[in-house]
């Protein structure tokens, strides 16, 4: 199993976090955290985006995946929620031969399309079977690589399509912030949990991926101190939550990666934002794996995850956190000058800033997703 070194140190200062991670070699202090070269690599690799059809559809055949429609079962969900999702698979690929998988988080305009207003009517489908075209060609780019990929729907599976132009539709179980926040955390491990029971899925070797909410997501199920936090929410927001808030069950499949697109750092009050030293560091936000986030100037949800262009309580956090568990910092982030949110042209709703796409930093972010993909999934 390769693991990380950070993974492994991680894993050891959680048994022994009281006496200051003393038991771990020391060999680990200076593991490095990403080769750069990895993504001058990765260049060769780009896929251009596919050509898509009016209806916004593509002959997944003809893109080199074989996808299929599958559900997350009921049983795996805190909430006891089915989730349907997309599973894509390299063509031609053994069903019997496990590999990594990334998952694949949608931001709030939805993995599906909309229907038309006069189409939302019980006993319709709640969305339209084409997925977005940012979520096509991120599949294509994916199992190019010889990955997996899982696209779970969290908000088919709630009856809605669009957080933003579907509104009416929302459940009150997830019209508020703080109760997607934790919706859909608990979509994500249900999800993992899923992969971990097929046989072509390595489940040593899982990446995530989101852009805006589902980068949100990423974070989220990244965190170190997942038992404490969700307490912790439970005793602040347990009379805003029209919802039980449970905890998590042993056995949560483990990530080797996250990156994320454009996310909202707060956490909408999942986790302190605090950086004051007598904060304990355990009430901190503290990725388990390498964590890289891609963002822009002009968006206004940079605030909490960057030092140098604003508060970037986050990133103070976790370089606490590294200093206190004697670790590499996991986490990176490459904010681009100029470009606003869903600046890749995959999530224009949800923020104040420019809603404009960039190619110059799309094409930028792109290189340095894949070539963390390379990097760490193998």
């Amino acid at each position: 199993m390769n693991v990380s070194p950070l993974l492994v140190k991680l894993g050891l200062c959680l048994s022994v976090l009281s006496a200051g991670c003393a038991q771990v070699p020391n060999g680990l202090n200076n593991a490095p955290i990403h080769a750069p070269e990895a993504l001058e690599a990765a260049e060769t690799e780009i896929v251009q985006p596919l050509s898509v059809a009016s209806e916004g559809e593509l002959n997944a055949s003809a893109a080199g995946y074989d996808m299929i429609d599958v559900t997350i079962p009921a049983e795996l969900h805190a909430q006891k929620l089915p989730i349907p999702a997309k599973l894509a698979r390299p063509k031609g690929a053994s069903p019997n031969q496990p590999r990594a998988t990334v998952m694949v988080l949608h931001g709030s305009g939805g993995l599906f399309k909309t229907p038309d207003k006069k189409d939302r009517k019980p006993g319709n489908p709640v969305c339209k079977s084409e997925m977005s075209s940012q979520f096509v060609n991120w599949t294509a780019q994916l199992t190019s690589m010889g990955y997996n990929v899982l696209l779970p729907s969290s908000y088919s599976a709630r009856g809605f399509c669009d957080k933003h132009d579907d509104t009416k539709r929302m459940p009150k179980s997830f019209d508020t912030d703080e109760e997607q926040v934790l919706g859909r955390l608990y979509d994500v491990d249900a999800s993992s949990r899923y992969l971990c029971g097929l046989s072509d899925v390595d489940c040593n070797e899982l990446g995530l991926l989101g852009w805006s909410q589902g980068g949100t997501a990423t974070m989220v199920a990244l965190h170190w101190q997942m038992d404490r936090a969700i307490e912790a929410f439970r005793k602040e927001h347990r009379k805003d939550i029209d919802f039980e808030i449970v905890g998590l069950k042993p056995g949560r499949p483990k990530f080797k990666l996250g990156v994320a697109y454009y996310p909202g750092c707060g956490f909408d009050g999942f986790l302190t934002l605090s950086t004051r030293s007598k904060t304990p560091a355990e009430d901190k936000y503290f990725p388990t794996a390498p964590l890289t986030v891609l963002h822009g100037t002009k968006d206004s949800l940079l605030e909490r995850c960057s030092t140098e262009y604003a508060r970037g309580e986050r990133e103070t956090q976790i370089e606490q956190v590294a200093a206190y568990l004697k670790v590499p910092n996991p986490y990176e982030i490459t904010v681009f000058k100029g470009a606003g949110h869903g600046f890749d042209g995959s999530d224009s709703k949800g923020s104040k800033g420019s809603a404009s796409s960039d190619k110059t930093a799309s094409r930028e972010a792109r290189k340095i997703a894949v070539a963390k993909f390379t990097e760490y999934l193998k």
